[in-house]
């Protein structure tokens, strides 16, 4: 379950070498999140289950992020997308379990190499497929509990996809 542990997470700006910060199933508060933002240089972030949302992922900086977690935290829509900064290092993103659609998988094109995309229990759907199919270099794709269809699998036969996970899918 969720946890309150961390809930006012302490400014650690004072670790400048910190590169990583896991933060899954804490319930962050206001503040909690704006010390999130100070931190500068993260290439890894998880912030899975924790309250984030649109209007807290517009502040941050993602130019030199790799790895974004932020699943379970449905504050998270569409909106995210116009504030999503630089995507040129992005590797992998996590998305489960949030409330984007098709909709947000255009920004993902100007990701070069992001090769892992995790979207199980959103609202992708076919359509969405189409844009999918245009992430050259994705290997690991996830769409568990959406309403894809296996003629909708068909528009990604020319990726380079090693893992499919379609867990729940009618």
């Amino acid at each position: 379950g969720v946890t309150e542990a961390v809930p006012d997470l302490v400014d650690l700006t004072f670790l400048p070498n910190l590169r990583g910060v896991g933060l899954p199933e804490t319930r962050l508060s206001k503040r909690g999140f704006e010390n999130v933002l100070r931190l500068r240089g993260l290439t890894r972030l998880n912030l899975d289950r924790t309250g984030a949302s649109d209007s807290f992922l517009s502040k941050l900086d993602t130019s030199q992020l790799e790895m974004l977690r932020l699943d379970s935290n449905p504050g998270i829509t569409d909106g995210f997308a116009s504030s999503l900064g630089d995507t040129g290092r992005l590797q992998m993103i996590s998305l489960s379990d949030t409330r984007i659609t098709d909709k947000f998988l255009s920004r993902l094109v100007d990701a070069p190499m992001l090769w892992a995309l995790h979207l199980s229990g959103t609202k992708i759907t076919d359509d969405g497929l189409q844009t999918i199919a245009r992430l050259s270099h994705l290997r690991a794709l996830s769409l568990g509990r959406t309403t894809i269809s296996a003629n909708g699998l068909e528009k990604l036969s020319d990726l380079p996809l090693r893992e499919l996970w379609l867990d729940d899918n009618p």
